[in-house]
């Protein structure tokens, strides 16, 4: 009984993650550039993390805790960014991993 939850376990979430990699694929069709960033992009990051907070009613951090953060892990830790065909951002999240490269490079 335990095994089959963890199949079942399993089944959801690579459903959940071909869903998110496709629309990933969708959106760079339609002209969304991905970018992938070190400390240089906590300004833009933090404006769109800020709003989204706001508009979204969550507790907002302090910019100097992803500074923070972004330091102690270094090359394990990144901004993505994705932005509209024009440059403005769109949306962004940070990323702690020993396997940083891309969504779809399956590292």
């Amino acid at each position: 009984m335990r095994t089959s939850r963890k199949v079942v376990l399993v089944y959801r979430l690579e459903k959940i993650f071909f869903v998110k990699v496709r629309r990933i694929h969708k959106a760079v069709n339609r002209g969304v550039k991905f970018e992938i960033h070190d400390e240089e992009a906590v300004d833009e990051f933090y404006a769109l993390y800020e709003e989204t907070g706001k508009r979204s009613g969550f507790p907002v951090r302090e910019k100097e805790y992803f500074t923070q953060m972004l330091s102690a892990f270094g090359s394990d830790c990144k901004i993505f960014l994705c932005r509209s065909e024009n440059g403005e951002p769109l949306s962004a999240a940070v990323g702690i991993s020993d396997c940083i490269e891309s969504p779809t490079s399956g590292c």
